[in-house]
C-alpha cells in the first residue's frame, strides 16, 4: 500500500502528493504516545485551559510542534519587542475560545444537538487549523499566493464530497492545513492518538472540514462558524493576543460576545443552523472590529513592520532569480519546499549566502528600508484625491504591476542614487478585512435575523480609513539623498508615467512624514 494518492486531474490530491515527501521525512520514527492525564496550562491571554490527554498526543505530533518556531506576527517584534507570540500560542488560545462559545450555546443559548464527539472536533479543528502556516506566517502565505495562486484557485473552484465550492471560505494557509490533516500519515498519526486514549467517534475528515468552514452537516454550520466564519474563535484570539504581546490597549469583552451567541434556521424551513449573536452582544461585537481596525494602524500597517516585510519580499524575489551557490533553506521552487525551512534556517542560511546575505543581514541588525514618500488622502493634492482608490487598485493586479512602476521609478533616479531595484518599494497595504464579519454575521434584533452590516456602518468605517489611516509608501535604503533623489522621481513617474485615472500630485507632507527635510 502507497500513500501515493491518485492525484489525476484532481488538484486537492495533486497537492497532497506534492506535500507527502516533507511528511514523510517530518514524520519518520514519530508514533503518538499515551499520556497519562490531562495537562493544565497557564496561558497569558485566557488564564487556565485544560487539554484531555488525546489532544496533548496530538500537540506532540511534529506537524503541531512546529508552530512554536513561526511567529504569530512574522518581524513585528522588531517593531515591537514583546511580540514573540507563536502560532503555537494561538491554536492553544483558540480551542480555549472555542470551547467556550460552544459551551455558551450548550448552556445559555440551550442550542440542542452538540453532543461529546462534535465538541471534541470542534476543539480539534482548532488545535489543528493553522498547521498548514510556514515561517513568517501570513507573510509567506502572501508570497506563496503570488507564485503559486493558480494552485489555490483551481482547488477553490473544484468540485469536492459533492459540492461545488468547498472550499470557497478558505485561505491558502487553510487549504493547506486540510491537505496535511487529510493527508495518509497525518491523518494514521491523528487516528493512532485516538485510539490509544479510546476516543471513538472522531472523524478526521470532519474535523478537516471545519478548518475550511465546511460543517459535518447542514444542522451544524455553526460548529463550522465557530472555526471559520463571521466572528469565530480564530479572530477573538487573535485580536486578544496581538494587543496582549505588543502592549496595545484595545478593548475587547469576548466574554459577553460569548454569551449572546446563539443559532438561527435560515431560512426557517431549513435545518441549516447559522451562528448568530442576540442584539445584546453587538455593540460588544462593534468593539471588536472597531479594536481590529487599530490593530491594523498599529501594528499590520505600521510602516516600519511593513518595510520589513518589503525586506523579506526582496529577498525572496532575489533568490527567485538562479542562486550561484544553492542552498535548501533558499530554494523554493515548489509550495512543499516553504514547509522545509524554519524561520531560524532561513535568516541563517540568507545571512550566509552570497546573494541575500546583505540583505538579511540588515533585516537582522535592524536596518531597515526607510520611507522616501507617504501616499495617502492627507499628502496628496486635493485636485488628486478621487484617484487614490485606482492606485490602491495596483494592489490586486498583482506583483508585476507593482513591479513594473519600481522600475520606471528606480529608471528615473540619476545613476549615483540607484542601489537596484530590490531595495525600491511600493508598498500598498490591503484594508481591513472587516467586510467578512459586517456581512456575514446574522444578528437577532428581536425575532428578526438581519445582517450585522445593515445595523452596523461597516461601509462608512471602511471609507473613513482609507480616508484617515490607509498609507503606501515607498521605500528605499537609509541614505538621506538618495531617499530624496527617489521622492522626486516617484513624483515625477506618479503624474507623467501612469495613466490618467492613476495621476497623483502631492503636498509638502509627502517628504515632511518621511523626515527628509
Amino acid at each position: 500500500m502507497t500513500d501515493q494518492p491518485n492525484s489525476r486531474g484532481d488538484p486537492l490530491q495533486s497537492l497532497i502528493a506534492e506535500l507527502l515527501p516533507w511528511i514523510a521525512e517530518v514524520l519518520q520514527g514519530s508514533t503518538p504516545a499515551r499520556v497519562a492525564g490531562p495537562k493544565l496550562i497557564r496561558d497569558a491571554v485566557h488564564g487556565y485551559h485544560l487539554l484531555q490527554p488525546y489532544e496533548v498526543a496530538i500537540l506532540d505530533c511534529p506537524i503541531v510542534q512546529r508552530l512554536r518556531y513561526i511567529h504569530q506576527t512574522a518581524l513585528a517584534y522588531l517593531v515591537y519587542p514583546t511580540a514573540h507570540h507563536t502560532r503555537f500560542d494561538h491554536s492553544l488560545g483558540m480551542a480555549a475560545v472555542a470551547e467556550r462559545m460552544v459551551n455558551a450555546l450548550r448552556v445559555v443559548a440551550r442550542v440542542r444537538g452538540i453532543n461529546q464527539r462534535l465538541f471534541r472536533e470542534v476543539r480539534l479543528a482548532a488545535l489543528l487549523h493553522d498547521v498548514g502556516h510556514t515561517f513568517f506566517s501570513h507573510l509567506s502565505e502572501s508570497i506563496t499566493k503570488g507564485k503559486f495562486g493558480h494552485v489555490f484557485r483551481e482547488i477553490k473552484a473544484m468540485t469536492h464530497k459533492g459540492r461545488t465550492g468547498y472550499f470557497h471560505r478558505a485561505k491558502p494557509g487553510e487549504i493547506l492545513s486540510y491537505a496535511l490533516i487529510t493527508s495518509g500519515p497525518v491523518r494514521r498519526y491523528l487516528e493512532e492518538a485516538l485510539r490509544l486514549h479510546r476516543i471513538r467517534g472522531i472523524d478526521i475528515e470532519r474535523v478537516a472540514g471545519l478548518v475550511v468552514g465546511q460543517p459535518p452537516d447542514d444542522d451544524h454550520q455553526f460548529m463550522a462558524d465557530i472555526i471559520n466564519g463571521p466572528i469565530d474563535a480564530d479572530k477573538i484570539d487573535y485580536l486578544l493576543r496581538d494587543c496582549h504581546f505588543t502592549g496595545i490597549k484595545a478593548e475587547v469583552d469576548p466574554e459577553r460576545i460569548y454569551f449572546t451567541l446563539d443559532v438561527i434556521r435560515l431560512p426557517a424551513w431549513s435545518p441549516r443552523g447559522y451562528l448568530t449573536i442576540k442584539s445584546g452582544g453587538v455593540p460588544h461585537l462593534e468593539q471588536m472590529l472597531l479594536a481590529k481596525m487599530m490593530l491594523f494602524s498599529s501594528i499590520y500597517h505600521h510602516h516600519k513592520i511593513r518595510a520589513l516585510e518589503c525586506m523579506v519580499k526582496a529577498a525572496f524575489e532575489t533568490m527567485s532569480e538562479p542562486l550561484r551557490v544553492r542552498d535548501r533553506a533558499l530554494d523554493f521552487g515548489t509550495l512543499r519546499d516553504f514547509f522545509y525551512v524554519s524561520e531560524a534556517d532561513w535568516l541563517s542560511a540568507g545571512s550566509a549566502h552570497p546573494q541575500v546575505g546583505g540583505l538579511i543581514r540588515t533585516l537582522l541588525n535592524r536596518r531597515l528600508l526607510k520611507r522616501a514618500l507617504v501616499i495617502a488622502r492627507p499628502t496628496v493634492a486635493d485636485a488628486y484625491r478621487p484617484n487614490l482608490p485606482a492606485f490602491y487598485d495596483l494592489e490586486e493586479e498583482g506583483p508585476e504591476a507593482i513591479r513594473a512602476l519600481r522600475q520606471a521609478i528606480h529608471e528615473a533616479l540619476p545613476a549615483r542614487h540607484r542601489r537596484g531595484v530590490e531595495n525600491l518599494w511600493v508598498d500598498i497595504p490591503p484594508g481591513p478585512d472587516i467586510d467578512e464579519t459586517a456581512n456575514g454575521c446574522w444578528v437577532m434584533l428581536g425575532k428578526q435575523p438581519e445582517i450585522l452590516s445593515s445595523v452596523f456602518p461597516s461601509d462608512d468605517w471602511m471609507r473613513s480609513y482609507e480616508a484617515h489611516k490607509t498609507r503606501a509608501h515607498i521605500f528605499y535604503v537609509e541614505d538621506r539623498p538618495a531617499r530624496s533623489a527617489v521622492a522626486s522621481a516617484s513624483q515625477s513617474v506618479l503624474y507623467d508615467g501612469v495613466p490618467p485615472e492613476r495621476q497623483l500630485r502631492f503636498n509638502e507632507l509627502a517628504t515632511l512624514w518621511c523626515k527628509l527635510d
